[in-house]
Order: structure tokens, then C-alpha cells, then sequence
């Protein structure tokens, strides 16, 4: 911010820069104040992503309100340096800032459309070639910062369910180095399977008295 307003420092109307940098540096002291009441007062995840999305949103105003104050004031040079100064904060707010789409479409809105509403009121076919390029740049960052968000969100939604899945695997093996080391040995009861029935043996008594008259039967003389 500083570093631009060097740049322009000459050709830019004093108090056209220097209204312009009081009202950036406003829009920064209230974001850093905002941030330190929100961290004393522990404010909600929910609430903290309102106000990233608000400061973020008047952070891009902020830059976007300087080509405004340029229109009469400076000549193309000065419009091409800060449409290149848009353009990387634009381009570094993607990376930093698609994981949240209010804070990335509201900073890139703020800073890109008053810059080519601004060229294409100048007029004159280079003005006018300059401000339609800055509305596709925008369309594409837009479509851009969609699609990095959605594969952001995609690549979590994958890391939690690897987690859980990992967190169920290591209470697996718990559970089985427990009943490892705790298992209890139960012996089955089952029924004895029926054995054949044996014959019934004889008495010895019954046995002796059986073979005695057997022998005598065989000696005695056959009767007639």
C-alpha cells in the first residue's frame, strides 16, 4: 500500500493519494481491531469467518477505490501499475483465500470491478480493451477459486474418513492384543457320540456248568 502510493507519489494529485491512503489505512486498523477483540472475547469459528469474510471484502474496496480516484487525475501508465498491483493481490488472495469463497469472491470483487468500471469510463479503445480484459480476468478467477475450493473441501472430506478409518484400525488391534493377552480357554461340551452295544458276557459260573455237562453228554453211551 505504502509502496504504491511511492510509485504514484508525483503523479497522482496529493489529496486524491492521500484520501485514498487514509481510507486504506482505516480499512486496516479496523480489521486488526476487529481480530483483537474477536481473540480477547474467544469469539465462535462461525463468527470469525463473518468477520474474515467483511474485512477481506472492504480490504479489496479499499484497493479497487483508487483507480475510481484516478479517473482525470492520472494518465495510462499510472492505470497500468496499479491494474498491475490488483492483478497480484488478486492472483495471491486464490491461493490464500479459496479455502473460504465469501473473503476470496468478496476481496476479488472489491478490487477488480471498480478498476475496469473505471477504465471503461476513461473511454478510448485502449481503456476500453484494458477494462474488458479485467472483466474476464475476474469471470476466470471466479470459476478458478470454485473449483480450487471444491477440491480443497474434497481433499478434508478424504483426510477425515482416512482418520476414522485409521482410528477404528488401531481400536482393532487393541482389541485384539487384549484378547490376546486376556482370552479365555473354554472347553467346548459336546454330546459323546453313542457307542455300538456290546454282547453281554457270559458268568464264569453259568460258563463252568455249561462245559461240565457238555462232557458228559459227549461220554456217555448213545441211547437206543
Amino acid at each position: 500500500m505504502i509502496a504504491a502510493a511511492l510509485v504514484l507519489h508525483g503523479n497522482v494529485a496529493g489529496p486524491v493519494l492521500f484520501g485514498w491512503l487514509g481510507v486504506a489505512g482505516a480499512v486496516f486498523l479496523a480489521r486488526v481491531t476487529s481480530w483483537v477483540v474477536m481473540a480477547r472475547c474467544r469469539a465462535s469459528p462461525r463468527t470469525r469467518l463473518h468477520v474474515l469474510a467483511v474485512g477481506f471484502s472492504m480490504a479489496g474496496g479499499a484497493w479497487g477505490l483508487l483507480p475510481v480516484l484516478m479517473i482525470g487525475e492520472a494518465g495510462q501508465e499510472q492505470f497500468i501499475f496499479v491494474g498491475f498491483v490488483i492483478a497480484g493481490l488478486t492472483a495471491a488472495a486464490l491461493a490464500s483465500l479459496c479455502w473460504h469463497l465469501p473473503a476470496f469472491f468478496g476481496f476479488l470483487a472489491g478490487a477488480t470491478l471498480p478498476l475496469a468500471g473505471a477504465r471503461l469510463l476513461v473511454g478510448g479503445s485502449d481503456f476500453l480493451a484494458m477494462g474488458t480484459t479485467i472483466l474476464l480476468y475476474f469471470i476466470l478467477l471466479c470459476l478458478t477459486g470454485y473449483r480450487y475450493a471444491a477440491t480443497i473441501l474434497e481433499t478434508l472430506d478424504l483426510q477425515s474418513a482416512v482418520r476414522d478409518a485409521l482410528h477404528r484400525l488401531d481400536e482393532t488391534r487393541a482389541e485384539l492384543e487384549r484378547a490376546k493377552r486376556h482370552k479365555w480357554r473354554v472347553t467346548p461340551i459336546l454330546p459323546l457320540a453313542a457307542e455300538p452295544a456290546r454282547p453281554a458276557e457270559p458268568d464264569s459260573g453259568e460258563t463252568a456248568v455249561g462245559f461240565e455237562a457238555a462232557g458228559r453228554a459227549a461220554t456217555s453211551p448213545s441211547r437206543r
